[in-house]
This record gives structure tokens, sequence and C-alpha cells, in this order.
């Protein structure tokens, strides 16, 4: 009877070597995500890489917002914290407030002199009573990256950039008209 059953659990054995299992399955997928992984950590276009080349550089730059009503030219002062209104992440602080009268260029075209002879068609600068151009120069610490350039949390700090800030006073929407690395 030992002898029957030794030759029943060696079918038994024999039979099971050939066959796929659960065991098995999970073994391969483990060693395909580990290849994966290795490739993605070491492949040129590797996030992980792209992370470590980023240097941190304390920065300035400038936002000009133009066509400010006059009733909010003061709501933005020194020392303030910016964010982005859009990504809601502080981006700086405030160092420099400065503001001038808003003044475009508009196109004269017929324009008569006094004498009654028309001039030809030229550009002057019309100044707006109660509208102000607002240039606030904010510092900030920024990842820099080669290809890139600089960003502060998830926000792209670029000259001709447009930029969507909110201090605690004011909220409004400018361009990006000079960066420097103050290191």
């Amino acid at each position: 009877m030992n002898a029957s059953l030794n030759e029943k659990d060696e079918k038994k054995i024999k039979s099971k070597k050939g066959r796929f299992n659960f065991v098995d399955l999970v073994l391969i997928l483990l060693a395909v995500a580990i290849i994966a992984t290795l490739f993605y950590v070491f492949s040129p276009d590797s996030i992980i890489r792209d992370w470590l080349k980023k240097e941190e550089r304390n920065i300035r730059y400038t936002v000009e917002f133009v066509n400010v009503d006059e009733q909010f030219v003061d709501n933005i002062k020194k020392s303030d914290t910016v964010s982005d209104s859009v990504t809601k992440g502080d981006i700086g602080t405030v160092e420099t407030v400065t503001y001038t009268a808003y003044s475009e260029y508009v196109l004269v075209e017929d324009k008569i002199s006094e004498d009654g002879t028309v001039a030809p068609p030229a550009l002057e600068a019309v100044e707006y009573k109660d509208k102000y151009t607002i240039i606030v120069t904010i510092t900030a610490k920024a990842n820099f990256a080669e290809d890139a350039g600089y960003t502060v949390g998830s926000t792209r700090i670029a000259v001709g950039e447009k930029m969507f800030l909110k201090f605690p006073d004011y909220v409004g929407e400018g361009y990006c008209i000079g960066v420097t690395n103050t290191d």
C-alpha cells in the first residue's frame, strides 16, 4: 500500500511541475515591473534625472499690471506674500511697488493744425486720469533647470509670461517684464 501511494504522489508532483500557476504569474509580473522601473530611472528622459539637475536659486522678477483703477493702487504693499491665483501656491514676497499714470498710444489720422494744414497720421500718447500702471518687484527661491528656466512651485517665471497673481488685498493679471538671478 505504501508503494502505491508513493507512485500516486510522484505522478502528482510530475504533473504539477509542468503547470503554470499563480505564483509563477506574480514572479513574472514582479520581474517586468523591476525591469520597467530600472529603464525608467536610467533612461535619458527620466523625470528623476531632471529633478536632480534642478538648482535652487534666489531670483528677483518684475510684473507689470496695466490699466489698474486708482482705488486699487495702494492695495499692494512691500513684504506682502504673493500667490499664484491659479495654482494657489506662494511664489514670492513683494520687494518694491511703483506706479505711474496709465497711458497708451493712439493713432491720430486727421489732425488739422491752426494754419489749416492736415498733419500726416501719427501716434500720440493719451494719459488716463484715474488709471495706473503698477510695477511690482518680487523676490523668491526658484528652481532652475537648463531646459525649462525658473519655476517657483509649479509656476513658470519667464519674461513675457502672463501671470495671475494674488496679494492679500489685490488680485490681478500682468506680465513678467524682467527676471534676474540674485545669487
